[in-house]
């Protein structure tokens, strides 16, 4: 397929579009300055990062890639393998600019492929 996706996690961040991820990834209801919040669909939602998979957060990021450092402008995605209510969930997003929310939407990816390497990967298989 030619792509290329590196990992990325506390204090080595991803640049997409400037907004550096997971470093700048914001929670709902306690954004900080310079920072977007996390949102899945139309909601912003609590997140945690976690290497056990388990955390009080909404959703648990047990890993982040993106092909960021390598596809061109408009081109870039980040995802997220997470837990939410103990269900695998890959999020993803594409998004290349601000809105009124100061969000960054994510989207559960509609790759059949990864969701079901990611689900067996959480249940042991």
């Amino acid at each position: 397929m030619g792509q290329q996706y590196e990992s990325y996690w506390q204090g080595h961040s991803v640049d997409m579009y400037g907004l550096k991820i997971p470093d700048e990834l914001g929670q709902a209801g306690n954004n900080q300055p310079g920072s977007m919040a996390m949102a899945v669909g139309d909601k912003a939602v609590t997140w945690a990062l976690s290497t056990s998979g388990e955390s009080n957060a909404e959703y648990t990021i047990v890993a982040i890639y993106s092909d960021a450092a390598h596809e061109p402008y408009l081109g870039k995605h980040v995802y997220l393998f997470t837990l939410h209510n103990g269900q695998p969930e890959v999020l993803v997003t594409q998004q290349n600019q601000g809105n009124d929310n100061n969000w960054l939407y994510f989207s559960e990816t509609q790759n059949q492929e990864l969701r079901m390497g990611f689900a067996k990967i959480v249940q042991g298989d």
